[in-house]
């Protein structure tokens, strides 16, 4: 196997020209001229098909896991699945807006480790209530490489320790560490207690610990507002994470300790506060403080994370921001409908901007029995759009290394024109290579259980619409078939969940001979007459492409690469390892872990400069992720593994 890999998505660029928004049709049935009717539509699962959230049990209202099926027993695909698959599609084909997009989004970045900062740890006295920022007390100034207690010390308290616990230093060390403490609750000095997941394996593990003052420290909302932003980005603060753990504010802290001579161990260090906007009192927190006491940053680590663009998401996609008014729509909402994005005052809430669409899907029905298949997945991280390498366009960046790291947002690679987001996100249509499957160092609190549809199984939905024009039926066919639209065979659609695994690619064909079309009109007895699909189909099409500006047409054939089964060898096709492909399939746990590790490509591939830091560290040249080209021949999507520095295989 190779030295290289294939990142799970790419991107399909947004247009040059933003999408034209003018008021819709309606919903008067009055114009001869609309259509009417409805559409048979075959789907068949290329690859197993995960959709999850159904079958809850009535008394705890938790979905079991099992394959949608209805009361009678008859397996589906829920029609708002399908629904979400063919808009997200018809988007792409049409250049709309981005309908699922937070136009206010700035990314936060992890913080380098600079020891020389006299960052201050504080003492959360009051919670935030209504608004307001919570009340600090400020610890005094420390050394961050002198005050931090050893786990030798920690251990002995065998994980009962809690981050925010008060102490007494009863003897300090020659080096001028604390070797001697204990606990007492109005003790001078407050512990910290972090996540072992950054640290080194082969250093001990050390807390950091402070001495209180009395002084109270202010801090403003504006810094508050940053705060509440970015610890919405952390790990802890993720979906799955947050059902998982519910109302528990506090998680265990393990370290494991691996010394280059000696035993390794497993040490229970004890407890850490779990990130979230709701601080307590006696919770540590870090902070910077300028004159009177004024807190200019807090965090929930001494190197946290820093958001320092101000360039949000929607003003590096200008033009596509989701539509916001029912009479200046989108071509996909003008088809698809639109929701109303504005939070309103309590008064203003009759006034409303949503648009109902012209097009209803039936659930897609199992055409013969089915028996789900139940699968072990890995875990699936958040997406981040924050790592620039792959959601900028950073193909004018002249430098290839600075300070910020150049894949951040606000780094000296934006210029004087921030770089644009790079487009629509799209997942391969790639056969599946062991990548989703839960490997044996992913724990049981990492994986979950699931059931899929078998590939194989086969389906049929039907499609209604109502009051829309010729070219708006083409784009529905056309979404529907793309492979009569693109020119170009077997071309696949994603429906359910798990598609960085390789799950949900569809097959989809519209049945011409037994769907129907009809003028609106004809409701009404104004104009009217059953008309011909099946002999109009390709017209139709053609009316859709011909109703579309050039720079979104011209990028027709990158979509037709990302549907296609061909574009990217399957076997290669894997998040970022961290080892040749060697050890993924040597039967070596660890080997499979270090490949599964990924750190090593996203830092040195992030532009980050480290010269004057670290003698003989070279800069990490940002590189980015390759860009689709409208060469039919040119479909090489291949990184280079990253490894440790000095690791080689076996």
């Amino acid at each position: 196997m190779s030295g290289q890999f294939v990142n799970p998505y790419t991107f399909v660029p947004l247009p040059a020209v933003p999408p034209e928004r003018s008021g819709p049709r309606g919903h008067s049935g009055e114009d001869p001229e609309l259509l009417t009717g409805k559409l048979s539509v075959r789907i068949k699962a290329v690859s197993p098909l995960l959709i999850r959230g159904f079958n809850k049990r009535k008394r705890d209202d938790v979905a079991d896991g099992r394959i949608p099926m209805r009361p009678d027993g008859t397996p589906f695909i829920p029609g708002s699945s399908l629904k979400g698959a063919v808009r997200s599609l018809h988007e792409t084909l049409t250049g709309s807006c981005l309908r699922v997009f937070d136009t206010d989004f700035v990314p936060s970045y992890r913080e380098s480790v600079l020891p020389r900062r006299q960052r201050r740890m504080a003492v959360v006295t009051a919670p935030p209530k209504d608004g307001r920022p919570p009340e600090i007390r400020l610890c005094h100034s420390g050394d961050s490489r002198k005050h931090r207690v050893h786990q030798d010390i920690l251990r002995q308290y065998k994980g009962e320790l809690v981050s925010g616990q008060r102490l007494n230093v009863l003897s300090w060390d020659k080096k001028g560490s604390p070797d001697k403490i204990e606990l007492s609750e109005y003790g001078d000095w407050v512990l910290f207690l972090s996540d072992s997941g950054a640290r080194e394996k082969d250093k001990a593990y050390r807390a950091h610990i402070r001495k209180l003052s009395q002084d109270m420290g202010v801090l403003d909302d504006d810094v508050w507002s940053t705060f509440l932003r970015v610890v919405e980005e952390t790990d802890d603060r993720r979906t799955a994470q947050r059902e998982r753990y519910g109302d528990e504010t506090t998680a265990d802290v393990f370290f494991e300790y691996a010394p280059a001579k000696g035993k390794a161990e497993y040490l229970h260090i004890g407890r850490r506060y779990r990130a979230s906007p709701h601080l307590v009192p006696g919770q540590p927190v870090w902070v910077d403080v300028t004159g009177l006491n004024r807190i200019s940053w807090i965090g929930l680590a001494m190197n946290w994370r820093h958001a320092k663009s101000r360039t949000s998401a929607g003003q590096r996609a200008t033009g596509y921001e989701p539509c916001a008014k029912s009479t200046e729509l989108c071509p996909s909402c003008r088809l698809f409908g639109s929701i109303d994005p504005n939070e309103r005052a309590p008064e203003e809430r009759a006034v409303q901007s949503a648009y109902r669409g012209h097009v209803r899907f039936g659930d897609a029905l199992a055409q013969h029995a089915v028996t789900g298949e139940e699968v072990t997945l890995p875990p699936m991280g958040a997406p981040h759009p924050g790592a620039g390498q792959a959601y900028l366009d950073n193909r004018q960046v002249a430098a290839t290394a600075g300070d910020p790291p150049l894949r951040e947002w606000g780094s000296s690679a934006d210029g004087r024109t921030p770089r644009r987001l790079r487009g629509r996100k799209h997942y391969w249509q790639a056969e599946r290579n062991g990548r989703e499957k839960a490997r044996e160092h992913h724990s049981a609190e990492m994986v979950t259980t699931a059931h899929v549809f078998p590939e194989g199984t086969e389906f049929r939905a039907t499609i209604t619409f109502v009051d829309i024009d010729e070219a708006q039926l083409g784009g529905l066919l056309a979404t529907l078939s793309p492979s009569t639209a693109l020119d170009a065979p077997d071309l696949r659609v994603h429906i359910g969940g798990g598609k960085p695994l390789g799950f949900g690619q569809c097959g989809i064909e519209v049945d011409l001979e037994h769907s129907e079309l009809d003028r609106s009109g004809s409701r009404y007895g104004v104009g009217g007459g059953v008309r011909d699909l099946e002999a109009e189909a390709d017209a139709l099409v053609e009316s859709f492409r011909s109703s579309l500006n050039a720079e979104v047409t011209d990028l027709w054939p990158l979509v037709a690469k990302v549907l296609n089964p061909e574009t990217v060898p399957g076997d290669l096709v894997w998040y970022p390892p961290g080892a040749e492909w060697a050890k993924r399939h040597s039967g070596n746990p660890d080997d499979v872990k270090e490949f599964d590790d990924g750190f090593e490509f996203w830092k040195r591939t992030s532009g980050a400069s480290t010269s004057g830091e670290a003698k003989g560290v070279s800069d990490s040249p940002l590189v980015s992720l390759p860009h689709l080209t409208k060469d039919a021949s040119e479909t090489n999507q291949a990184m280079d593994i990253v490894v440790k520095s000095g690791e080689q295989d076996a």
